[in-house]
């Protein structure tokens, strides 16, 4: 079986995936990180067994390092 770790920002953990506008505050209760592109793409490679490491707002550097060694 197929198993992906994600790693990323706002994007990545559902930021405001759930919110009725764009111009909603933020909230938790308007992130859902199963409604986020990472279990979807889990899905359509046919898995269950992914993790998500996320965080909203700032991208660290260290984010940075892994996402450009990995290309």
């Amino acid at each position: 079986m197929l198993r992906i770790e994600f790693v990323g920002d706002s994007i990545t953990a559902g930021f405001k995936v759930t919110a009725e506008s764009a111009s909603e505050p933020a909230t938790i209760a308007n992130q859902d990180l199963f409604l986020a592109y990472t279990r979807f793409l889990a899905g359509a490679w046919d898995t269950t067994d992914y993790q998500v490491i996320a965080k909203s707002g700032e991208v660290s550097k260290v984010m940075l390092e892994i996402s450009f060694r990995s290309i």
